[in-house]
């Protein structure tokens, strides 16, 4: 958190830790990177060793020397990603097989009776393939038979342990009448994905301790001075199950090897481990799958927080370093196996802030309704990663006291060089205006250029034609986060995180559905857990998490919840507390008891009736249907405020914003650094947005800033006969058009410099300039003078000081990115802009 003065003065806190890739390059290169670094205004960064040729070996401790010695030279800070490559748990090839991932696989056979003395070969039932054998690191636990009552479905009444008919791969059973399933529970180091081979079982401590043992204690043998000064800790990156590809891993729904470990049978399943079938897509005539599916998902969710990232974070504790990165949330992995943990909040718990990516064009402008096609078969859920991703952080950053409300996000990789500074604007914005507060950009690079490697990259060894205006952007982003950092979000409403109601039931519905009603209404909300609403305490028509204090609780669909909340419902609508199933209430809980009773005092409302339902939770309302624009409110012990963004592109936003009761507002545009009074004690102000724009509100502080007033415009008029400079070529008199379209241009990337002349007869009002359409930065410059650099579409600038009566020059330069020029793979998924000056560019003059 932080005064408005001390941003515009730039005495802030860092906010941003860019990947600095390292290949062993020589000195001199990574000394040029790290300036690029420093230079735009970012204090840090978080060295990732994926493309290193030597991690942990002589040739990187002698990098991270010099690497340590440019950043205390800085006062830079640095992270550390914690292994030779993504994902986290590899170990740079060092973790014993004995505590590799182990899995659960569970083959099922079916045949048909009445034969007496029947022998039945269970040689081959590696996960690997119907023709390979079992291994000798294979171990069968289990052979259960049941009796089939459909295609895919058995009486889990008559599963019955036959283990001990097994001798030497051979069964030998009477098979009773009709169609039997039997299942063969086999221990096996086979059947994951293959991207995850070999990789530390996260379900075992001393798995993990590999980790700690091999990287943290070796880079704190070797810094421990630097340890809580310089080096700030780790960063674990995207860690899972990996038991299967694939976001879409849900438990019961396709037949998987499952994340195991040696004693689970025992210590977990003791009683009922006749029901582990029932973890495959078999299902049971009385419907048991539906208690052992659940009972699985949250066992492993256990393990996985508790011998993973808990294991993790407890080494950064003690040795004054944090650990920080993020899981694989895609298209709704955070509460699946496979790409997933299980469940988002209980890994998250391990890790010192609530972190979450977004790479691969996962966010883009206007495709936020349903699958939009893009680089995974699948295509990309816009739904859930415009309404849902960064919930999970803000919410677990908002909610759980040892994260200190700090949020962090990966961000801008694999876009393609098609992704320049404007998106990645709005992507920043598309976070910061959801509370994410910390920031992870994907990646300074000095490889050779251009490197294949997930572009876009920063610097790009000299070779990033934007990067004179890094500052711009990574300036912006500080003084944002500077603001919202600490900031408690203002909101009474809840929604309920849906990972139990989808282990219990697959077509639950997910939670993104409901915030994205909420969003489009401007109505704060956060996401609460079982776990949270278990520890919460209850009051009179509130309920408190952390120093949340909400007045309602929103569940999305599901057939079914657990016993747990079906008795947190009761509490809270007994103590007046409104509790809202989004379409119908739930049948019954795990064990299929009756709940009504419990669930009597519930609401049942429509997804679409939720949000004008719950409006009277805020104390911001506006008074227009404006479903781009976005706000987080927030306080903290400098400012009580709203920071708004327009996430239309295309339009402006024109509001009228009513407020609940009377304040002095202020607005502040963290851009331009502009800070004005729109009025004292007043109920209601006129809020403008530019398009893709954002804006500060910030309410009863006692700035000293000047009173806004809607000025008069006097005259306006279009800036016409443009010189064009491109290449060192010259074009007089230059329509101005995407340069991309002149002849030998088309795959022109770089600098366009125009200019033209304006005849100035009297300085009489206040002149600005407006830019139109750029493709896709730009630089101003009046009469010689630099007025100010832009990653913006649409911006003004007020110039009346640099002008003076008489001819005035006007040069505008502007760059495009490298698209065009490089045209990459990643980049097809994104639309690459006009280049050069489009305008149209227009001199404004106001009523003094």
């Amino acid at each position: 958190m932080s005064n408005i003065n001390d941003v515009i003065k730039y005495k802030i806190n860092n906010s941003i830790f860019p990947f600095l890739w390292l290949h062993h390059e020589s000195k001199e290169k990574l000394q040029r990177t790290i300036d690029s670094i420093y230079k735009s205004g970012i204090e840090g960064f978080c060295i990732e060793s994926r493309p290193h040729p030597d991690f942990l070996g002589k040739t990187w401790w002698e990098d991270l020397d010099f690497i340590f010695e440019q950043a205390e030279k800085r006062g830079m800070k640095v992270w550390i990603l914690d292994d030779s490559h993504f994902p986290t748990g590899y170990v740079a090839g060092r973790v014993p097989q004995a505590l590799q991932k182990k899995f659960l696989y569970i083959k099922q056979l079916d045949y048909a009776g009445p034969v007496k003395n029947a022998k039945i070969l269970l040689k081959y039932v590696n996960p690997a393939g119907v023709f390979v054998p079992k291994k000798d690191t294979d171990k069968i636990l289990k052979v259960l038979i049941a009796r089939k009552t459909a295609d895919n479905q058995i009486d889990s009444n008559t599963i019955t342990d036959i283990t001990d008919n097994l001798t030497d791969n051979i069964l030998t059973l009477d098979l009773p009448s009709g169609q039997s399933r039997i299942f063969v529970l086999l221990q096996t180091y086979d059947g994951g994905e293959k991207e995850t081979e070999n990789y530390l079982n996260p379900l075992i401590k001393e798995a993990t301790e590999v980790l700690v043992n091999e990287v943290y204690e070796q880079h704190y043998k070797h810094y421990q001075k630097l340890f809580g000064t310089t080096i700030l800790g780790f960063f674990s990156d995207e860690p899972r199950f990996g038991n299967a590809h694939g976001s879409f891993s849900q438990i019961g729904q396709t037949n998987m090897v499952l994340p195991w470990r040696d004693d689970m049978l025992e210590t977990c399943f003791a009683p009922d481990y006749k029901l582990l079938p029932l973890l495959t897509t078999t299902t049971d005539v009385h419907h048991q799958e539906i208690n052992i599916r659940y009972k699985y998902m949250a066992i492993v969710s256990k393990l996985y927080a508790e011998n993973f990232a808990q294991v993790l974070q407890k080494w950064c504790q003690e040795h004054g370093v944090a650990h920080i990165g993020h899981l694989l949330e895609d298209n709704g992995a955070h509460t699946r196996l496979g790409y997933g943990a299980g469940h988002y909040f209980k890994a998250m718990t391990g890790f010192d802030m609530a972190g979450i990516d977004v790479v691969l064009n996962q966010i883009m402008p206007g495709l936020d309704t349903g699958y939009y096609q893009a680089m995974t078969k699948s295509g990309w859920n816009g739904e859930f990663f415009h309404y849902g991703l960064a919930d999970l952080a803000n919410s677990a950053a908002q909610l759980e006291p040892r994260k200190k409300r700090r949020s962090m996000v990966e961000l801008f990789g694999a876009y393609g060089w098609a992704e320049g500074l404007p998106l990645m604007k709005y992507i920043a914005d598309h976070m910061m205006v959801r509370g994410i507060n910390h920031f992870v950009p994907h990646a300074f690079n000095s490889a050779k250029f251009p490197d294949p490697d997930c572009p876009p990259h920063f610097y790009a060894d000299g070779n990033e034609p934007e990067q004179k205006y890094y500052p711009v952007l990574f300036k912006y982003i500080n003084r944002v986060s500077a603001i919202l950092s600490d900031s408690k979000e203002l909101c009474q409403v809840a929604v309920l995180y849906h990972a139990e109601n989808e282990w219990l039931d697959a077509t639950a519905m997910p939670f993104e559905k409901v915030t994205k009603q909420l969003y489009q209404k401007q109505i704060p909300h956060e996401l609460v857990t079982i776990d949270y609403l278990k520890d919460c305490l209850i009051s009179k028509n509130s309920f408190q998490i952390n120093d949340h204090k909400f007045t309602c609780l929103i569940i999305p669909q599901t057939k079914y919840i657990t016993n747990e909340l079906a008795q947190i419902i009761e509490k809270l609508s007994k103590n007046g507390i409104q509790v809202f199933f989004v379409n119908k209430l739930p049948q019954c809980d795990e064990d299929l008891n009756n709940i009504s009773g419990e669930l009597a005092k519930a609401q049942i409302l429509p997804l679409t009736e939720i949000a004008r339902t719950v409006k009277d939770k805020t104390d911001i309302r506006l008074l227009k249907n404006n479903k781009n624009l976005r706000l987080y409110r927030f306080k903290s012990s400098d400012n009580n405020g709203v920071f708004f963004f327009n996430e239309n592109v295309h339009q402006n936003a024109d509001e009228e914003v009513m407020l609940s009761q009377k304040h002095d507002v202020y607005a502040f545009d963290p851009m331009t650094l502009k800070l004005e009074l729109l009025g004292k004690q007043v109920q209601n102000f006129h809020l403008k947005l530019a398009a893709g724009h954002t804006c500060f509100i910030i309410f009863d502080n006692d700035y000293d800033a000047p009173q806004h007033h809607d000025k008069s415009l006097i005259e306006e008029k279009e800036i016409s006969n443009w010189d064009l400079k491109i290449a060192g070529q010259c074009f007089k008199n230059f329509d101005l058009r995407d340069v991309n379209s002149l002849p030998g241009f088309k795959n022109y990337s770089g600098k366009s410099s125009y200019s033209a002349t304006i005849t100035i007869t009297k300085l009489s009002g206040e002149f600005l300039i407006n830019l139109g359409q750029i493709g896709e930065v730009a630089e101003l410059k009046v009469n010689g003078k630099l007025v100010g650099r832009t990653i913006e579409q649409n911006s003004t600038f007020a110039i009346t000081p640099f002008l003076k009566v008489g001819p005035n020059k006007i040069e505008i330069e502007t760059v495009n990115n490298l698209a065009i020029k490089i045209q990459d793979p990643e980049s097809q998924f994104g639309i690459i802009p006009p280049a050069g000056l489009i305008g149209p560019v227009k001199l404004e003059i106001y009523q003094g």
